[in-house]
């Protein structure tokens, strides 16, 4: 999906960059927990903390009642940014933490100049990005080979 015209702002919803190991550390933890993929091995405190250092693709999260409520990383292009790990935990849906971490992620690419979002939507964001503007532009179909013994 694709996004080139300003998403709506949210009131009412702390969102901004990571700024921490420990904001990125729950940020991860958040995403990993929403995700639950019992097939992704979960990264060590170690690994994390590296992953923090090189700080090659940032991570934003809203804040809901004080509380860390929905992360996304953005990886910045000559032609826009790719939204990828969008997620909100389940007790903060519906209260704008997801759209308010897209429209954090929209300012920072129009602040580099490449105001233009595009991202591989699921079924649960899919409607949300779709009110906010985004289009379809291509579709991906998985296969997957069965093998059997």
């Amino acid at each position: 999906m694709l996004l080139t015209s300003e998403p709506p702002a949210f009131d009412g919803v702390e969102v901004r960059q990571v700024a921490t190991l420990e904001e990125f550390t729950e940020a991860r933890s958040l995403a990993i927990a929403a995700f639950a993929n019992p097939h992704q091995r979960v990264p060590t405190d170690e690994e994390i903390a590296v992953e923090w250092e090189r700080g090659l693709d940032p991570t934003f999260a809203a804040w809901l009642d004080g509380r860390m409520a929905s992360v996304g990383r953005a990886i910045f292009t000559s032609a826009g940014t790719y939204l990828i790990g969008g997620t909100t935990a389940a007790w903060a849906r519906g209260r704008g933490a997801y759209r308010a971490v897209v429209r954090a992620r929209w300012d920072a690419a129009v602040e580099r100049g490449t105001p233009a979002l595009a991202v591989g939507a699921g079924p649960m964001s899919r409607p949300i990005l779709e009110r906010l503007g985004f289009e379809q532009v291509l579709q991906f179909r998985r296969l997957e080979l069965l093998v059997t013994a």
